[in-house]
C-alpha cells in the first residue's frame, strides 16, 4: 500500500517541481523597453570612437605581425650560425625552431591561411626526400626573409597570397627540422 502511494506521489512531486522551475523562467516583463534599446543605433560620436578603435587595433595587429616576421628572421639567423658552428641542432636550436613554428603559425592565421590536411600529409614528406638538415637550415633563413618581405609589402586591408605561401614554406622547413 505504502509502495503504491509512493509510486503515485513521486511523479506528481516531479511534475510540480517542473512547473515551478519553468515558471521561474518567465519572459521579460518589459519587452518593448529592451527591444527599443537594441534597435536604436548608438550616437554618431560613439560610432566614430568605435571605428577609430577598430582601425587602431588593425594597425597594431599588422605591426605585431611584422614584428613576428622580424623575430622569425632573427631566430633563423641564430639557428644558421649555431648550426654552422656545431654541425648539428642543439636543444637551444630546437627551442628556436619551436618558436619559429609558433610565430609563423600566428602570422599565417592572421593572413587568413590555414593548415590543410593535404599540406600535412604530402607537403614535407613528398619534397623532403633529398633535403638535408644543412640545406633546410639555410633555406629556412631565405624563406623567412621572403616572408618578411611579403609581410612588409602587404597592407592591413589585403590578404597576401605570396605571404601565405612563404609562411607555408617556412613552416614546412621548420617542421622538417623539428623531426630530424
Amino acid at each position: 500500500m505504502l509502495r503504491t502511494v509512493f509510486h503515485i506521489f513521486l511523479p506528481i512531486i516531479f511534475i510540480f517541481a517542473g512547473f515551478v522551475f519553468v515558471s521561474a523562467q518567465a519572459e521579460d516583463r518589459f519587452p518593448d523597453e529592451h527591444s527599443r534599446r537594441r534597435e536604436a543605433p548608438p550616437p554618431a560620436n560613439v560610432r566614430e570612437m568605435l571605428e577609430r578603435m577598430r582601425i587602431d587595433k588593425e594597425k597594431k595587429d599588422h605591426d605585431e605581425m611584422i614584428t613576428r616576421g622580424e623575430d622569425v628572421i632573427k631566430l633563423a639567423d641564430q639557428l644558421e650560425k649555431s648550426f654552422d658552428d656545431r654541425g648539428r641542432l642543439s636543444e637551444e636550436d630546437v627551442a628556436r625552431l619551436q618558436s619559429i613554428e609558433k610565430d609563423v603559425k600566428k602570422i599565417r592565421s592572421e593572413l587568413g591561411g590555414s593548415d590543410d590536411e593535404d599540406d600535412k600529409a604530402a607537403g614535407t614528406e613528398g619534397r623532403s626526400g633529398g633535403l638535408t638538415v644543412k640545406t633546410a637550415v639555410s633555406s629556412l633563413r631565405s624563406t623567412s626573409a621572403e616572408l618578411l618581405e611579403q609581410l612588409k609589402a602587404s597592407t592591413r586591408f589585403s590578404i597576401s597570397v605570396p605571404a601565405i605561401e612563404a609562411s607555408n614554406a617556412t613552416l614546412k622547413l621548420a617542421r622538417f627540422l623539428l623531426r630530424k
